[in-house]
């Protein structure tokens, strides 16, 4: 497989709707926990503060996942790549293994 071609499988998957649901999550959860955590240790809400820490995080989580899934990609069987519904599931069985 190609450089360009497994390129293409891993921006798929890192902007499917699913993804992005999972980043949005991972964006709120941050903040309030960032937000929370300089309200109880310091009382104060530095909300400029806590975006660039959850900025940090979030944009440092991503491209490490899209490394990992790009060096990875030869091991999952590429009939069952993840899109916005999930896994093939179609013959009964998972048949990506991580």
């Amino acid at each position: 497989m190609t450089f360009r071609q497994k390129l293409v499988i891993v921006l798929k998957h890192m902007f499917s709707k699913k993804a992005l649901g999972y980043r949005l999550f991972t964006i709120t959860w941050t903040f309030i926990a960032v937000t929370s955590w300089n309200y109880i240790y310091f009382q104060e809400l530095a909300f400029s503060e806590s975006l660039e820490v959850t900025a940090t995080i979030v944009i440092g989580k991503f491209l490490f996942y899209g490394f990992w899934e790009y060096r990875h990609l030869d091991e999952i069987n590429l009939k069952a790549v993840y899109d916005d519904e999930g896994p093939d599931m179609s013959q009964g069985e998972d048949k990506v293994s991580l």
